[in-house]
């Protein structure tokens, strides 16, 4: 009877859900960059604003159809419904309260709501076929929504999350909450730039307030310097979910799909997966104004450190991680030794195979890195840059004019902001690390620096065309 009274209790019990605070300035300050202009200062929007601001009134969202599937009389009947507040957190006790408020918050649209007037017969099917937006099997177009706020208006609304964060897959069923397909820079050109013209300089200023960063002016100098026929082929060129934004500073903008992952689940029907090593990984890092940088050619964390994946069930342990430091050169004899290949014919290779660390066994693992970067006549501004990487430590080396040697401490400074090279009590080991980068270079070839033949543009000279 004691258990069973104790059964009863808990499940009365009040669930506790505690909503974590939204505007924290003293959050906001720790994990906000810096800005690339020093004499820049930022001045944040205090929490009395922010919560003063007026809240959202979230009524419920019908879907949109494309043209040539819309339900006859559609808009009509959406004109007789009353308006539907969907979001009242008095009335929310559970967590699956939460879950279902949670989804209509995410197809709630908070921009556009413009009424739609007489009978529109759904999104364009002339749009969708040019921009390749896509629509579900049963034709509704999932990237916006109706709302009813007034009975006998409908109002059409953009910019929910389910308008980056649908996904329509090749059969027209769709992922809620997904890496999206919306074709976003597609559709711009199709509803905007060729319907109505836009001029090559006002696309310009489009373009360029988007991708365009202050700490690289010849991004800038660049979309100037193309034609609009060219501009307009990158906005084409960049694929579903995707788009220019802030910052981006090249294009045409590509991201790499996720969806596809979920293909391994062929490998587990299969039985392949007991013998299959699948590793997902980037080709370099990239500077986005980190160090007052734009670009992949220093020796920073940001530039020579790349996000990797690997997966192999019954090889790998869900949650390993690996914190020896891996190099793209090992990733080939890896590869080969999960495929059988004896060590006698990787003995030619530069890379080592960590397939052992992926199963979690403990060897013996380099202890130090080298970065080697040369001198590239396209892109004149970056000297030629030598590095050593430990656990702790890095060191580097800048042979140019103008850059400052660095010397850092990852354990206590992993962002390195502090640089270290000037520190009287680090000398020593600053001179023991130069000598062994440069022993290790001289002994593997890399102080013989051929010069190539001059070819394609050099960056800074584009300005000049």
């Amino acid at each position: 009877m004691f258990a069973l009274l104790l059964i009863i209790a808990w499940a009365f019990k009040a669930i506790d859900i505690t909503i974590p605070k939204t505007w924290d300035i003293d959050a906001i300050k720790k994990s906000h960059l810096p800005p690339p202009d020093p004499s820049v200062e930022v001045q944040y929007a205090p929490e009395e604003y922010y919560n003063s601001l007026p809240e959202h009134v979230i009524y419920k969202t019908y879907p949109r159809y494309a043209q040539g599937h819309q339900p006859k009389g559609y808009l009509d009947s959406l004109r007789k419904l009353d308006p539907e507040i969907t979001f009242d957190a008095s009335n929310i006790k559970t967590p699956q309260d939460w879950i279902d408020a949670g989804k209509e918050v995410f197809f709630w649209p908070v921009s556009g709501l413009g009424e739609v007037e007489g009978q529109y017969p759904g999104v364009d099917s002339a749009y969708l076929s040019e921009s390749r937006d896509p629509i579900t099997a049963d034709g509704i177009y999932p990237f916006s929504r109706y709302v009813i706020k007034e009975k006998g208006k409908v109002l059409q609304g953009n910019l929910s999350c389910s308008t980056c964060h649908t996904r329509v897959m090749d059969d027209g069923s769709t992922i809620i909450g997904a890496q999206g397909n919306n074709a976003f820079d597609p559709g711009f050109v199709v509803a905007i730039v060729e319907k109505f013209n836009i001029p090559k300089e006002n696309l310009d200023q489009i373009i360029s307030s988007l991708i365009a960063v202050p700490w690289e002016p010849e991004v800038k100098r660049q979309i100037i310097s193309r034609k609009r026929d060219e501009l307009i082929a990158d906005l084409m060129a960049t694929p579903g979910g995707v788009m220019v934004r802030q910052g981006v500073g090249f294009m045409p903008v590509s991201v790499p799909s996720l969806i596809g992952i979920k293909d391994i689940k062929y490998l587990d029907k299969t039985g392949l997966s007991e013998s299959t090593l699948v590793v997902y990984m980037g080709d370099n890092g990239f500077a986005l104004g980190e160090h007052g940088f734009y670009d992949k050619r220093d020796a920073f964390e940001e530039s020579i450190r790349v996000p990797m994946l690997a997966y192999a069930p019954g090889m790998i342990q869900p949650g390993t991680k690996v914190t020896q430091m891996v190099q793209n050169i090992d990733i080939a004899p890896t590869l080969l030794e999960a495929a059988g290949v004896q060590a006698g014919a990787r003995n030619n290779m530069d890379g080592r195979s960590f397939l052992p660390l992926l199963k979690g066994e403990t060897i013996p693992w380099r202890d130090h890195i080298l970065y080697e970067y040369y001198w590239e006549w396209n892109f004149p501004a970056t000297p030629t840059v030598f590095a050593i990487r430990t656990q702790q430590y890095k060191y580097i080396y800048y042979h140019g004019v103008w850059d400052h040697d660095g010397f850092y401490d990852l354990q206590t400074d992993p962002h390195e902001r502090h640089n270290l090279i000037n520190v009287p009590a680090y000398l020593d080991r600053i001179s023991g690390f130069k000598k062994q980068l440069f022993d290790e270079l001289e002994e593997g070839g890399g102080l013989d620096i051929p010069v190539r033949r001059p070819q394609g543009e050099r960056l800074d000279q584009r300005k000049n065309k």
